[in-house]
């Protein structure tokens, strides 16, 4: 069961660093098949101090729900993010990830916020 519980905890967190434009709750339950998605940013905020901006970005979903955006504030959150990937692969004995991978992260990344950056100037 704890195997279980550790594998969906790094389907989200490969879920959060997929999407530089950020996740909702609906999406992270897909990606991970979770019971609430709200769970995985704030614990994730909470335990390893990752940050998430902030105040969130709110939607409405088409059957008129709300949802929450959680996007990570900057590329330092991002390679933080990457180091709790890596370190949760290891100390569950998941096999290691590419760094090929975490580079095409990082580039996203880092495109998605020089062009959030332009769009505000």
């Amino acid at each position: 069961m704890e195997k279980l519980k550790r594998t969906k905890q790094l389907k989200s967190l490969l879920h959060i660093l997929d999407n530089p434009r950020g996740v909702s709750e609906k999406s992270i339950n897909r990606a991970a098949h979770t019971m609430s998605g709200r769970n995985v940013p704030t614990d994730i905020e909470r335990l390893y101090n990752i940050e998430f901006v902030k105040p969130r970005v709110r939607g409405t979903a088409r059957d008129g729900s709300r949802y929450s955006i959680y996007q990570l504030t900057d590329i330092t959150q991002v390679h933080n993010l990457i180091k709790l990937v890596k370190y949760n692969c290891l100390t569950n004995r998941f096999k290691s990830i590419d760094q090929i991978y975490f580079n095409y992260a990082i580039q996203s990344y880092e495109a998605y916020f020089k062009a959030a950056a332009a769009k505000k100037n």
